[in-house]
């Protein structure tokens, strides 16, 4: 009987790192799911900047254009130079850069981003899958104890 009280102990302690390890693997994937929303509101949000690139891209100067505030609201503008576009480069610096300049610059930031979300969802099943084994060995270790 007294050998049986240290395996229990020693049991029961697995049993708390295992139980510690899930829980720091969950919030790991709670974060790497966050990250993968990040670049997924990032990603639509440069879809729709090419979409509105395209269609100034067809605008002459002089057009009378309504510009997005937020909120669903608008103030109408003047086109005066649909050739050169104000680009966001990151730290909140713009920089000019000819229409297509600006495209290409879009383009690269998307692929960029794609390939960050595709390294984020691989490393997203992999501790999903990890947590599931982890979760049914834990299952087992305490259906063990009892």
């Amino acid at each position: 009987m007294k050998e049986n009280k240290p395996q229990n102990q020693q049991d029961s302690k697995q049993l708390q790192e295992a139980v510690i390890q899930i829980e720091m693997l969950r919030r790991q994937l709670e974060a790497t799911t966050q990250q993968l929303q990040m670049v997924a509101a990032a990603l639509d949000q440069i879809a729709q900047t090419e979409k509105a690139l395209e269609a100034l891209s067809e605008t002459k100067e002089g057009t009378e254009i309504l510009v997005p505030l937020g909120s669903d609201s608008f103030v109408k503008a003047t086109v005066t130079d649909p050739t050169n576009i104000l680009v966001g480069v990151g730290a909140r610096i713009s920089v000019e850069k000819k229409l297509p300049d600006a495209q290409a610059f879009l383009t690269k930031r998307k692929e960029s981003l794609n390939k960050t979300q595709d390294k984020l969802s691989k490393t997203a099943d992999e501790m999903a899958a990890l947590l599931g084994r982890l979760n049914q060995r834990a299952e087992e270790m305490a259906s063990g104890a009892q």
